[in-house]
């Protein structure tokens, strides 16, 4: 891939080295976590009576204080002499026991960017230039000051939560839907000469086929998929965050979109709309990218032995308005609006900006268009070769004004963060 010419496309293109020069150390601080994912748990912690009320508590008080807890806490220990677990110590039990252990990184108090890959070390937010940091009174310390950041948004790395989930016995057991229904799907071809009869799962797709073939998803390997979207929290206040996710495509279709087996990756607080989303999921792609290399060490739950899997990202999706952000496209409005950038350009009315996927001319008159019909029957598969040839020539563009005829040309705006994945 040729070097970038331009500011914001270097920027992407060093985003997309720093995922795959990623490591672990990098992404997390806390010794522990580090510990765990080189040596995973054994066992799932045991729930004694005490532990499950502690739990039922603290989920039941949801977005309430440590001091709420607390206060109950004490409660029970005046009244009934009920002594549970503290804040701390349930908090940690459920993260240990779920693999959910958020990692909080400083953003932008105005959700500009993440300090993240070139902003990590930035005091000021390289597009309104907000101050990182606060100045925080500590009384307890003679009244010094310290600098606190003025926001932070949380990752949760994936590595602890796919522990969690290969960790007992039946857990494995429905990891193992994947290696199961492809051994199924392999002998039925053999069968039927190559025919899919049903396309009732993801994994009768050729390509993935063809990379299991060639030996790149092994048995014991995990199939993800990373999927992004904004929402609004409260139906009467601006509240809108930021999440993205990791579905486990090793369950069984009828599990993977379970409430609980649906894995947090990020959530970036608002009421900003990120204005460089790329910077907050940059955590969240480093991790899986060091996973990939070096693969994540798992105690399998039925085999009772501690093994190693390969995180294999399958694909990634999103709304129409928030795919663009892992594509790297334009969005569905542009004239390569086709999120599998297949060829097919769609058409707009004569000085109007806005494209549609129209694939037939109108009938009516009173609508003058300049384009024939569309046959899709035509129309090839994805071309890569297409694809990363565009991708060159808008990473070589000499100037601004060659970049927009470019862009307009090809619908390629940046290269996509999955670049510094692994590629199968």
């Amino acid at each position: 891939m040729p070097h970038a010419t331009l500011s914001k496309l270097q920027l992407s293109q060093n985003m997309i080295n720093n995922i795959r020069n990623a490591s672990i150390e990098d992404n997390i601080c806390d010794e522990s976590v580090l510990a765990m994912l080189k040596t995973p748990p054994k066992e799932q912690i045991s729930l004694d009576s005490i532990t499950e009320v502690s739990i039922i508590i603290f989920i039941a008080l949801g977005d309430s204080s440590e001091q709420s807890y607390a206060d109950i806490k004490q409660a029970l220990q005046n009244f009934f002499h009920i002594e549970i677990d503290s804040y701390f110590v349930v908090k940690r039990k459920i993260e240990r026991t779920t693999g959910v252990i958020p990692v909080e990184t400083d953003m932008c108090p105005n959700g500009c960017v993440a300090f993240t890959g070139l902003f990590a070390t930035d005091v000021l937010c390289p597009k309104c230039e907000t101050p990182r940091y606060q100045e925080k009174t500590v009384a307890r310390k003679k009244n010094s000051t310290i600098q606190v950041p003025h926001k932070r948004f949380y990752t949760l790395p994936l590595g602890p939560q796919l522990q969690a989930l290969w960790r007992t016995a039946m857990g494995a057991e429905k990891m193992e839907y994947r290696h199961r229904k492809t051994v199924e799907i392999s002998n039925q071809l053999i069968e039927t000469n190559g025919v899919v009869p049903v396309f009732g799962d993801v994994f009768h797709g050729s390509e993935y086929l063809e990379v299991v073939r060639a030996g790149n998803i092994n048995e014991h390997d995990t199939a993800i998929l990373f999927s992004l979207d904004g929402a609004q929290l409260y139906r009467s206040k601006e509240s809108d965050c930021w999440f993205f996710v990791w579905i486990v495509l090793n369950l069984a279709p009828e599990l993977q979109y379970k409430k609980k087996h649906i894995l947090p990756a990020g959530i970036v607080p608002g009421p900003n709309k990120p204005d460089n989303i790329e910077s907050f999921i940059l955590p969240s792609f480093r991790h899986l990218s060091e996973l990939q290399k070096d693969g994540l060490m798992i105690w399998h739950g039925g085999l009772q032995k501690t093994i190693k899997t390969h995180p294999f990202f399958m694909y990634a999706t999103a709304d129409t308005l928030a795919l663009p952000i892992i594509s790297g496209l334009v969005g569905h409005s542009g004239s390569h609006g086709c999120r599998l950038y297949c060829g097919f350009r769609s058409r707009n009315k004569p000085r109007h900006p806005t494209y549609y996927p129209a694939a037939l001319k109108p009938v009516n008159p009173q609508y003058k268009c300049g384009f024939p019909d569309f046959d899709m029957r035509l129309l090839g598969s994805p071309d890569p070769n297409m694809y990363y040839g565009n991708l060159c020539r808008i990473l070589e563009s000499p100037s601004q004004a060659a970049y927009t005829r470019l862009r307009l040309a090809t619908g390629i705006v940046r290269p996509s963060l999955c670049l510094g994945l692994a590629q199968s």
